[in-house]
């Protein structure tokens, strides 16, 4: 009996306490919901209008000047079809965080936790400082091996310049033949880093784009060091590595 009256009592005490809750809560509620959120919704929208404005004469003015003179398909209809498309369809008043595009091409850092303008805006943010890079070398007569392939152009230009400069040839050429590849299995960690630093002094670049540069150099030394250690770097080179070119390899390491 005693278990029961108390056990009456406590949902009793439950019950008021339930009732305390939805009448402090639903107040809250009905407030919020009938709060004038207009305000936000306009300084929001302005906010975006700006950032498309921003973003699209960035695109027009600077970044166009600094697209790259390469026959590599998914680059260009990327950079040149389907950035142009974004601008032509985004509505900053619908569906903002859409990108609106699938876009074949990417920058080599990825970009995460952005949507919409601003993640278009920060794509083309680092592919002009990939763009940049890229000019200060020769690069068309190495990429036109890429025409068909979708692969980050920048992230070859990367790798080569850096080898290209430890073998201690002119880095703007970005000269690389098969004989040079069995020095290039001798290099280390350390070499890419010395070699890195001169790149910097050389080529005399930005503070942005060294910075972007400092976020990408670990994986691209990374990416070197792996084919040393797999014995592929003739094909991250994108070079035909013959039998005799094998041949002399092993026999300088025997």
């Amino acid at each position: 009996m005693y278990f029961l009256e108390d056990l009456k009592e406590e949902e009793k005490q439950l019950l008021e306490l339930n009732k305390n809750i939805t009448k402090d809560i639903i107040p809250s509620i009905k407030e919020f919901t009938n709060k004038n959120l207009l305000p936000l919704y306009n300084i929001s929208k302005e906010y975006l209008i700006t950032l498309v404005n921003k973003t699209q004469l960035f695109y027009n003015t600077i970044f166009k000047n600094n697209i790259l003179n390469v026959d590599n398909y998914f680059y260009n209809i990327t950079i040149k079809e389907g950035i142009t498309s974004f601008f032509k369809n985004y509505n900053t008043s619908y569906e903002t965080d859409n990108h609106l595009i699938n876009l074949d091409y990417n920058p080599y850092l990825k970009i995460t936790n952005l949507y919409g303008i601003e993640y278009i805006s920060k794509v083309l943010e680092y592919l002009n400082y990939e763009n940049i890079f890229c000019s200060k070398f020769n690069y068309q007569d190495i990429l036109t091996n890429y025409k068909n392939t979708p692969i980050n152009l920048f992230e070859i230009v990367f790798k080569l310049s850096l080898c290209v400069d430890i073998l201690n040839k002119d880095i703007y050429f970005l000269n690389i033949t098969k004989d040079d590849i069995p020095s290039l299995y001798k290099i280390s960690k350390k070499d890419l880093y010395n070699s890195y630093n001169n790149l910097e002094i050389k080529l005399n670049l930005s503070k942005n784009i060294n910075n972007y540069l400092d976020k990408c150099i670990n994986h691209i030394i990374n990416d070197i060091l792996l084919a040393i250690k797999n014995n592929t770097l003739e094909i991250l080179l994108n070079l035909k590595y013959t039998v005799i070119h094998f041949q002399k390899y092993l026999m300088n390491h025997l």
